[in-house]
């Protein structure tokens, strides 16, 4: 499965001047017990865990288990709570689906415009042999032979 880096715009810095950021996505289904999104998801190799928005766990009726918590740090310290959640994921390209039932982190974020969808290895990227070609802007992806059976 093959996808094309998107550009997105950020401030402009020394090392973008032009504001012009190319990123490694796909298209992430997020399905739960009571209905199914779609949005575009980072991959990001270097995020431990999977992580999504709590209000698309919300939405879509992520079996959410309060009693599990964790904190997150980003850069420069930020820190962030996640909630385990378990959904099903889904990423299609061509003619392949992808799907797996997993448990990921739901970040409730204090700003909807801070939201995002992020794969990071427990729960997606451990499934997958991941190919991220920057100078072609483009991600390749694979089922691992070793864990085709635990992927629907």
């Amino acid at each position: 499965m093959k996808f094309t880096y998107q550009q997105y715009i950020s401030p402009a810095s020394p090392t973008a001047p032009s504001g012009i950021v190319y990123r490694p996505v796909v298209p992430l289904r997020i399905i739960g017990t009571a209905a199914a999104v779609f949005s575009w998801a980072t991959v990001d190799t270097g995020s431990d865990d999977t992580l999504l928005p709590l209000s698309v766990g919300y939405l879509v009726g992520a079996k959410l288990d309060a009693s599990q918590t964790w904190n997150l740090e980003g850069i420069a310290g930020q820190t962030l709570s996640a909630v385990l959640g378990e959904v099903t994921l889904e990423v299609r390209g061509g003619n392949q689906i992808f799907r797996w039932l997993q448990k990921v982190g739901f970040v409730d974020f204090s700003n909807p415009q801070d939201e995002v969808f992020l794969l990071g290895h427990a729960g997606c990227l451990d499934y997958f042999r991941i190919t991220c070609d920057g100078h072609r802007r483009e991600l390749e992806i694979d089922v691992t032979p070793a864990l085709l059976g635990q992927v629907i």
